[in-house]
């Protein structure tokens, strides 16, 4: 329960502190009012993790899903990040070595891009941070795991986002060197509207 009251503030409070600085769109001379569907979109790719201790199970691979829970693109920022990103995202891995095994990964996360005033569409360098759970289908108890992301949006436009990202995720608890190990991503975000 502390675990998900943790995760609910960690994610509305950034998506609340951050919102109402969003650089307001003209249209027609006159700003445009702010609507948080701007910024959702969802997130689909493919998730790679390799345990620090992997007791014969090898790379766990598979789909990940997720949803920007707000996404923020300024090219002429003066203060912060020009990219920022409050996400939420669950993965569903297999073993390659073994069938019997899998992980359900679930985390809610926050990026930020290095630059401000970035005007290219290519190679635009971020970095985050990520807490969720890893539930491995060998275990009964889930356990809480923390990430450091470092990554590299290939494509970075104002509809799509491709990026690759690398995370070294720490688990807690008993077992924690099963839990733990470097999580290798890359994945579409699409905004709509």
């Amino acid at each position: 329960m502390k675990n998900i009251f943790l995760i609910l503030i960690f994610s509305f409070g950034a998506t609340l502190l951050f919102g109402q600085k969003e650089d307001a769109r003209i249209i027609n001379g006159a700003p445009a009012p702010f609507h948080w569907f701007d910024h959702l979109g969802p997130n689909l790719g493919v998730t790679a993790f390799l345990p620090y201790e992997d007791k014969g199970l090898g790379p766990f691979i598979g789909p990940e899903f997720g949803l920007n829970l707000y996404m923020r693109n300024r090219a002429h920022a003066r203060t912060g990040p020009a990219y920022f990103r409050v996400y939420a995202q669950a993965a569903l891995l297999r073993s390659q070595l073994q069938d019997t095994s899998s992980i359900l990964s679930s985390s809610l996360g926050v990026e930020f891009s290095f630059e401000d005033r970035i005007k290219r569409a290519v190679f635009v360098p971020f970095w985050g941070l990520e807490y969720g759970g890893i539930q491995r289908s060998d275990f009964e108890k889930a356990r809480s795991r923390a990430a450091f992301i470092l990554g590299l949006n290939l494509l970075h436009t104002r509809q799509v986002i491709w990026r690759v990202r690398g995370a070294y995720s720490y688990g807690f608890g008993a077992n924690f060197e099963e839990f733990s190990g470097i999580y290798m991503q890359t994945t579409l975000s699409f905004r709509f509207w």
